[in-house]
């Protein structure tokens, strides 16, 4: 699969230096062609596009329609999770930001779908699918939706730039929403902010304002590190002020760190999820390797066929995960059982 000449050793450690090829990794100046199954027959005629789901309004375009939005050149790197990979490759297609311009997600929208030929999918957060779609600069200046402002305070977004604590910003926001009524105030960035303006919820000026004199008379008890650690996990889905097992209770699991002396032994440890990678078998057979963490460091349990059908879907429901099963030799993990925790 790979060319072994001199010019492919040297552009992979150059790539390696540079922090590009990820770990386990091999460069490849080929084009590796993998294919499951049959090729999928293609009629210009019958092929559609379709976006459906927790959207305002399903959209199916035909070949024509859809080869008519516009398109766009990028160049990007290539990962395979076989192994492989090729960097700088050209690719030309329409943009996410094209598509997305085609439907409103529903505010409940957590994750996108992605449907293939012959039943093949792909899932990832939305989160992760818009960070595809560049931000226009006038948008940044828009209306605020109440309920994202709030999660963005609970889960600490505005920490750096606010000596307010959490429930303290919390309340102003609140106090400042419940004055008369008024719609919901512009998120101008603050370097931006209306000239005036006398009460925001980062209180620019000096002056102290009614909000502020509320405020100065409560008493707003500061987030526990759990309800951090809760907010921010539930928010974000992922932990910033700490690590997400912190607070998970412990029934003998041994740490990722005493795995070098347990070779051979079986044991259970307890893990958040890092990543994930499917990998079939020569007997068309799915298998996975899930990457964990504890509080000590990383390690990487293996999922064969067996075990994958009884437990790989766990990993699409909870990062939390108490891990079972022997230590190899090379300090994996051969799964033999996992289980969801509730941190």
């Amino acid at each position: 699969m790979f060319w072994e000449g001199s010019e492919r050793k040297e552009l992979e450690r150059q790539r390696q230096s540079e922090g590009r090829l990820p770990p386990g990794q091999a460069l490849t100046l080929k084009w590796p062609v993998l294919h499951y199954g049959s090729v999928p027959r293609f009629d210009p005629r019958t092929w559609n596009f379709r976006i459906a789901g927790l959207v305002e309004k399903p959209v199916q375009l035909s070949w024509e329609e859809f080869t008519h939005l516009p398109q766009k050149e990028v160049v990007a790197d290539m990962h395979c999770v076989t192994r492989w990979s090729r960097f700088d490759n050209r690719w030309e297609g329409v943009p996410v930001a094209e598509v997305m311009k085609l439907v409103t997600a529903k505010p409940e929208a957590r994750y996108v779908l992605v449907h293939g030929e012959q039943g093949f999918t792909a899932n990832l957060p939305l989160e992760d699918f818009l960070r595809r779609v560049p931000v226009e600069r006038d948008e940044i200046n828009v209306k605020c939706d109440r309920k994202a402002v709030d999660a963005l305070i609970k889960c600490g977004a505005f920490d750096e730039v606010c000596a307010m604590t959490r429930p303290e910003m919390l309340w102003r926001w609140n106090l400042l929403q419940g004055k008369s009524g008024r719609e919901v105030p512009r998120c101008a960035p603050l370097d931006r902010a209306p000239l005036g303006m006398t009460e925001s919820l980062f209180g620019e000026t000096k002056e102290e304002d009614a909000a502020g004199a509320v405020l100065r008379e409560m008493q707003a008890a500061e987030y526990t590190q759990e309800q951090k650690l809760r907010y921010e996990r539930e928010i974000l889905e992922v932990c910033v002020s700490g690590h997400p097992l912190d607070f998970l209770p412990r029934n003998g699991e041994v740490w990722s760190d005493e795995l070098a002396g347990l070779r051979g032994k079986r044991v259970a440890l307890c893990g958040w999820v890092v990543t994930y990678r499917h990998v079939g078998t020569k007997n068309y057979r799915n298998m996975m390797f899930v990457t964990l963490e504890d509080q000590r460091g990383v390690y990487e349990a293996v999922l064969f066929p067996e075990a994958y059908e009884k437990y790989g879907g766990l990993v699409f429901e909870t990062r939390a995960l108490r891990v079972t099963g022997r230590v190899e030799q090379d300090g994996q993990i051969n799964g033999e059982r996992m289980e969801a925790l509730k941190p």
